[in-house]
């Protein structure tokens, strides 16, 4: 008999359940299947030619991407938001590895999951720069999750509940085990940044 593993992902306001690897967008766009690669979904964008560095607009919102500034790399082909996963920056958290994937008009957030694949969330540089792409996990559609999010520059903290408020490392933030009814994003001094509540 083969196991398989079962989750449901959450992104933004659209949320599926994923065998083996289903992935959200960051939008109301419907939710697709990931492509064979273990990519992540991405709004219906025209295809874009691939970017060869990080756009400006990127650099200046997160730290993240200005690791490398004169980074550029070969940009064949074309791409949904012009992504290129050649500048993709990495982020080690207690989930493991999350990739963050720029390209000319989106971001994307990807997770890989062990023995699944990955998941992953696809969104705006606008809806990036207000702190809102991210994505969640539940081994049931009861359970508490586990967040993983992208945070602009500025912001030090992300409030998950009344009673836990996470980190922020190198733009990239992570909560397990919890079940939020809003996240908040606090910059250094503890004040709001965004919120994004959820309906209950």
């Amino acid at each position: 008999m083969r196991l398989q593993t079962k989750f449901l992902i959450l992104a933004g306001t659209a949320a599926i359940v994923a065998t083996p690897v289903l992935v959200a967008s960051a939008k109301d766009a419907p939710p697709r299947a990931a492509d064979p690669k273990g990519y992540t979904h991405i709004p219906e964008d025209a295809p874009q030619h691939k970017i060869s560095r990080v756009p400006d607009d990127l650099r200046a919102s997160f730290e993240l991407l200005r690791r490398n500034p004169t980074q550029t790399v070969q940009a064949d082909g074309f791409s949904n938001g012009g992504l290129n996963r050649q500048l993709e920056q990495t982020v080690d958290t207690a989930v493991g590895p999350v990739r963050v994937v720029p390209g000319s008009s989106l971001l994307c957030v990807r997770l890989p999951i062990a023995g699944v694949g990955s998941a992953g969330s696809c969104g705006s540089t606008a809806t990036a720069v207000q702190g809102k792409l991210w994505l969640a996990l539940k081994q049931t559609l009861d359970g508490p999750a586990t967040f993983v999010g992208l945070a602009p520059d500025g912001v030090s903290s992300v409030r998950v509940s009344e009673t836990k408020t996470v980190p922020v490392r190198d733009n990239i933030w992570v909560a397990t085990d919890v079940s939020p009814t809003s996240l908040v994003l606090l910059d250094e001094s503890g004040a709001p940044v965004s919120t994004t509540t959820f309906g209950r």
